[in-house]
């Protein structure tokens, strides 16, 4: 037995703490590359009973995170890493031109009131891109164009060298902060070097184009690491491309059409306004080689925005998944159909059109698009059939998705 006996408490032990936890998203990236979170915080019951399940060694805390004491739940051990994901929807452009809640923006300021209160070694923070454009708001709860960007700045400054006392928003931003941090910790600063990125998700081997923003604070004195891409959107030679979608698709489940009855009068204008556009009125209409051989056109999306993106320019080449956000697809342009695609691996059946476009339309939805409805022929087989067994290269049917076209 030596002298030296390992003490009972994790007094060397430092914490990791994440903020806006939600259901787990965050940690469970955090428990892949270093491990579970000590502390996690979030005001949402069923979230934290989501984020237990998965983190079960984890100290929850059902509350506003500006409700719990950083003291306190952290019982004066050190934290080193400090993960905090603000709520995105009242930055993010898909809230539109709607007003915009104060409160919810002036989240991130808890950020400030921990890196006072417990000091931590690193501090990450993600969110949307338009993070970066953090404003003050007018009376009308909108952003004031000509202030873009002027409350995040302040941000920086706060958890840099300090936040000057004249600064037209500092009695506001340490009313937002709260406890813990007095006029003079402000204008201080917390002393980090703070450095943030926009990243695509893609460019890490993730099949989606979404960007976020990360913030990486840092007051250990060592330096700020970014990894580099390892797959690109343009590949060099000896370099990755970016992974397609429809590798992680199930394409034997067909699930369930979302063309019925429940869907409001403005969706099912958009479903037509999209067939017209892409199928009926264009010299080369996108439709998809079924295999009885007859032709149909291919909706890819209803888009939970506040406005229609039928027709934009670049918009065919790429799917947008908006519901469930499994990634983005590769899509053809439209001189692309009769050929192959970039992405696809097999030469998709030629579209046969004698004849006028609008007859052939016709023929396949068996009348004129503008008389009523029109049914389309699909695939045989009741429910959901077995995956189409592969032929040969030049009659393969294209890989769903593939050929494929956003109307919304």
């Amino acid at each position: 037995m030596t002298a030296f006996q390992p003490l009972p408490l994790p007094l060397e032990w430092e914490l990791y703490v994440d903020l806006f936890a939600g259901i787990g998203g965050a940690s469970d990236g955090g428990a892949s590359v270093y491990r579970h979170p000590d502390i996690a915080i979030n005001h949402n019951p069923t979230a934290i009973a989501i984020h237990r399940a998965n983190h079960p060694n984890t100290k929850h805390f059902i509350t506003d995170v500006f409700e719990v004491d950083p003291v306190e739940a952290t019982g004066g051990q050190p934290v080193g890493i400090l993960w905090a994901s603000p709520d995105c929807r009242h930055f993010s452009k898909a809230k539109g031109g709607k007003p915009v809640n104060r409160k919810i923006r002036s989240l991130a300021w808890v950020v400030i009131q921990w890196a006072q209160a417990t000091r931590p070694r690193m501090i990450f923070l993600e969110n949307v891109e338009e993070f970066q454009d953090w404003g003050p708001l007018g009376e009308d709860h909108k952003p004031i164009k000509s202030e873009r960007g002027r409350t995040f700045k302040a941000f920086i400054a706060a958890l840099g060298e300090g936040l000057p006392a004249d600064h037209p928003d500092f009695d506001d931003i340490l009313q937002a902060i709260g406890k813990h941090v007095t006029a003079a910790d402000l204008m201080r600063g917390m002393g980090y070097k703070v450095e943030w990125q926009v990243r695509v998700a893609a460019n890490a081997g993730t099949p989606t184009i979404r960007k976020r923003l990360f913030l990486i604070a840092r007051r250990d004195g060592e330096p700020i690491l970014w990894t580099k891409p390892k797959f690109h959107q343009n590949p060099g030679k000896g370099q990755q491309g970016w992974r397609p979608v429809w590798e992680c698709i199930d394409f034997s489940n067909l699930g369930k059409s979302i063309i019925d009855d429940r869907l409001v009068a403005n969706s099912n204008r958009r479903v037509a306004k999209g067939f017209w556009k892409h199928v009926v009125e264009t010299d080369k209409p996108f439709i998809v080689p079924l295999e009885d051989g007859s032709l149909a056109p291919y909706l890819t999306e209803f888009a939970n925005t506040s406005s229609q993106r039928t027709g934009r320019p670049g918009a065919d080449r790429r799917l947008r998944a908006s519901g469930l956000h499994p990634a983005d697809a590769e899509s053809p342009r439209a001189e692309d159909i009769d050929g192959v695609p970039r992405g696809l691996h097999h030469r998709p059946r030629p579209v046969r059109r004698p004849g006028d476009r609008r007859a052939a339309v016709e023929r396949n939805l068996g009348g004129r698009p503008d008389q009523g409805h029109r049914q389309c022929r699909l695939p045989p087989g009741p429910g959901r059939p077995d995956r189409v067994e592969r032929r040969q290269a030049d009659q393969a049917l294209p890989r769903p998705g593939s050929l494929s076209r956003e109307i919304t």
